[in-house]
């Protein structure tokens, strides 16, 4: 194992800090730093317009989807309300033919029934004729 005091880290330090200087020495520290800052902007600028260009993609496919779900809600919600018209319709008119075969049931039975009406009353009455003679 490595037994690395604090005071070895620092010479280690001053050592790359010196060598550095020294390196550095022979070139302008404020050219280099202002070439380092140029490629750096440059890096970003470049990176930026992808960002943003990704960005702007990526907005417009989320818009895309949720037009898309919008429309496809929109289409399905109006095939259910035609179902549902469609099978109320047959509904209805099964209904009414219904009550119109009820109608005409009630009618011929009251039909019946006043003219078994009209017979007992028209019995009752020769019946009776036949008692008074």
């Amino acid at each position: 194992m490595l037994n690395i005091t604090a005071i070895q880290s620092l010479e280690v330090f001053q050592t790359i800090w010196t060598f550095t200087q020294d390196y550095l020495s022979s070139y302008n520290a404020t050219e280099i730093s202002y070439k380092l800052y140029e490629s750096m902007n440059a890096i970003t600028t470049i990176n930026s317009d992808f960002i943003i260009l990704f960005i702007i993609f990526f907005m417009l496919y989320i818009a895309w989807s949720i037009s898309k779900a919008l429309c496809s809600w929109v289409w399905s919600v109006v095939k259910f309300a035609f179902w549902v018209s469609l099978f109320v319709g047959l509904y209805w008119l099964w209904v009414s033919v219904d009550v119109q075969r009820g109608n005409q049931e009630i009618r011929i039975t009251a039909q019946k029934v006043v003219s078994g009406v009209k017979g007992a009353v028209r019995e009752a009455v020769i019946n009776s004729e036949r008692d008074e003679l």
